[in-house]
């Protein structure tokens, strides 16, 4: 019986993943859809329907989002339920996505850029839920044009080969988490999400709130915030208006958004 199952939502996306590591070749596929009945997997698709969930010997270890999507209006914010159902049943969360892209057409064509309010949520999942959320850029050419080639693919295979070496250790999912988050890949990760010049830095009212909320209620209480007023936005976030209704409210009312479940 093969050591690793692949789920996939497409099967394009089963051979992609596939083809990332040498230990796959051997391993099982099963449609998402046909595997929601597993107990084991149940957490992790309880909010939404992942790209891929990989089993190690029937249980999740990864779960994986891969999109060429421009990351601007819903592309990104629609995923965020993905994210916070693997973070929360403690499986790493690697996100593959370019942080800019161009977009083709209307008045709205040219480069658009990853909002910085998607990865401060990010982050703040990661602290709050203990969970490695790891997300690498998909690369562009100089017009902003994703690439396709095989070389596109050299961080994930990286994260890959890092996490598989990492569970040939230990079969802990906590130590899998923490092994993960002090990686040379991910803290590369990290590095290219602050330091790329791809990333458009967004209002900094919605960056100020958190630190002066944090400065009043501590750490802990003021990631919870900025997960959930972030969160809270991630539907409507590519929206013009709605972005900038949201800055324009006094920090005061938004803090008061920290109290309303998201998730």
């Amino acid at each position: 019986m093969p050591r690793f199952t692949i789920l996939y939502d497409e099967p394009q996306e089963a051979e992609w993943f596939r083809n990332l590591d040498r230990e796959f070749q051997d391993a099982d596929e099963i449609p998402i859809t046909d595997a929601s009945r597993l107990r084991t997997v149940q957490k992790v698709l309880s909010y939404d329907r992942p790209d891929i969930v990989l089993l190690d010997r029937g249980m999740p270890i990864l779960v994986v989002e891969e999109t060429v999507e421009v990351p601007s209006g819903h592309n990104v914010g629609q995923r965020f339920a993905r994210i916070a159902a693997s973070a929360e049943a403690g499986i790493p969360f690697l996100y593959f996505g370019p942080y800019v892209a161009k977009k083709h057409g209307g008045i709205t064509a040219g480069p658009r850029y990853m909002n910085v309010r998607l990865f401060l949520a990010l982050d703040a999942m990661e602290r709050i839920t203990g969970t490695a959320v790891t997300t690498i850029n998909w690369p562009v050419d100089a017009y902003s044009e994703v690439l396709r080639g095989h070389a596109k693919d050299a961080d994930v295979r990286e994260y890959i080969s890092t996490l598989l070496t990492i569970r040939a250790r230990s079969r802990d999912m906590g130590h899998l988490n923490r092994s993960l988050l002090s990686s040379q890949i991910h803290h590369r990760m990290v590095e290219v999400k602050g330091t790329s010049g791809h990333t458009r830095w967004g209002p900094t009212s919605s960056v100020t709130v958190t630190s002066t909320f944090e400065s009043s209620v501590g750490n802990s209480a003021a990631d919870t915030c900025t997960w959930n007023v972030l969160s809270d936005s991630v539907e409507t976030l590519g929206g013009g208006a709605d972005r900038r209704r949201r800055s324009a409210v006094p920090s005061r009312q938004r803090g008061f958004l920290c109290g309303k479940a998201v998730w």
